[in-house]
């Protein structure tokens, strides 16, 4: 099969539009037989006067906007050679049926679907992160993947790659999780046949999950009372953060967006109201009655009143209350608060989920603990209850019968 060679023509089919002007379309035309040549048309989208086009050199000239017009038509005859490229370097050949196909997606690379689909992505920041990680542990791997190389041999390969380089087994199970992802919009576009999902024949090694680390109710109650000087104000904003996140279960993402406006004080309480930003779901929760045997004010009331009355003298209530607050930085801080706090765990700010989930075990019925924690399986749940077993045994084992 020969070469496809390009060139623009003006006005071919000799009519003018209602404003004098005639049509540049690319001509791709490529030697069929020795009876002639088979040729495609491609639009620029570009109109000109008859007298703004050399047809000698197959250019605009002196237009008005001839720099803008010529760079428009450049531009897509460029667009459609790195098509005829790109679709050459895969298959070894290229014909005009297949430059006149949609190329866009029926001549991606599966590296260049997973890019596009990171690109007009609208997921939350971190996911996109630990997307582009795993693109690159891909490229790491190999640098050019096509979907015909997506087999059994590849993702066992892949996942040997990813061991070797001393990787968790969580961590190698979560680039697995991104990788099947991609294969499955892929799928769902059309681009690669379900019956080839290589996943359906590998299975994935998830390893065993690192053990959780939970605050009890006095260890709470530690860092609640920890006083701080008044320059240190920046660490006790971190741990009132951690401790609201403790009496509520809300994630990070949810801590660091709240606003007065999402608490209503009411004749029972204080209830807050929010939509959650992973799951967009809808949030009610009476924090007086999530603490029914608590004083006048619950703890989780007690840090919303404080900050209420903090940002009104500020004269910031409009802005988040735990503004300006990274889960990097609220992590780093936490190491500091814990050893004022004399308590030996290491904690992030994702304990504190940990810790009212296994709290709450044994004094929420199961259902009303996985809607306020927004689990979309009741078995994610039960993650709290083994964590709460697990609390006991520890106890238990730490007792001296002995006298």
């Amino acid at each position: 099969m020969s070469t496809i060679r390009f060139t623009h023509v003006f006005n071919r089919k000799n009519k003018l539009n209602k404003f004098g002007e005639g049509l540049i379309q690319i001509r791709a035309y490529q030697s069929k037989n020795s009876k002639g040549r088979n040729l495609r048309y491609f639009t620029t989208g570009v109109y000109v006067k008859p007298e703004y086009w050399d047809e000698r050199k197959h250019r605009i000239r002196n237009h008005p906007n001839e720099f803008q017009l010529s760079f428009k038509i450049n531009a897509e005859l460029q667009d459609l050679q790195l098509k005829y490229s790109k679709i050459f370097a895969r298959f070894g050949k290229c014909s005009l049926d297949d430059l006149s196909r949609n190329i866009d997606n029926a001549f991606l690379s599966f590296d260049e679907f997973i890019s596009k689909e990171i690109e007009i992505s609208t997921y939350r920041k971190a996911t996109i992160t630990s997307y582009k990680n795993t693109q690159q542990k891909l490229k790491e791997f190999r640098a050019r993947i096509y979907f015909d190389d997506l087999n059994f041999v590849f993702i066992e390969s892949f996942n040997r790659f990813l061991k070797n380089k001393g990787l968790k087994l969580t961590t190698v199970a979560k680039h697995h999780k991104n990788l099947k992802f991609f294969i499955n919009q892929a799928i769902r576009k059309d681009l690669f046949k379900s019956s080839d999902n290589p996943y359906l024949k590998f299975k994935v090694e998830v390893g065993r999950p690192a053990k959780r680390c939970v605050l009890s109710i006095y260890e709470l109650e530690v860092l609640k009372n920890i006083e701080f000087d008044p320059s240190e104000f920046y660490l006790e904003r971190i741990r009132d953060m951690f401790l609201f996140g403790c009496y509520t279960g809300l994630r990070f993402s949810d801590l660091s967006k709240l606003k007065l406006t999402d608490f209503l004080e009411t004749s029972k309480g204080v209830v807050l109201n929010i939509v959650a930003v992973k799951t967009n779901k809808k949030l009610e929760l009476p924090l007086k009655l999530l603490y029914p045997n608590a004083d006048e004010i619950s703890d989780p009331e007690g840090i919303y009143y404080k900050y209420k009355s903090l940002l009104g003298k500020l004269n910031k209530s409009k802005f988040p209350i735990f503004d300006g607050l990274s889960n990097q930085h609220c992590n780093r801080e936490l190491k500091e608060i814990i050893k004022r706090g004399k308590l030996k765990k290491r904690i992030t700010m994702h304990v504190a989920r940990n810790s009212f989930g296994t709290n709450m075990i044994g004094k929420i019925p199961l259902p009303i603990l996985k809607e306020i924690m927004q689990h979309s399986k009741i078995e994610t749940t039960m993650i709290y209850v083994d964590l709460s077993n697990s609390r006991i045994e520890e106890s238990l084992k730490s007792i001296s019968w002995k006298k």
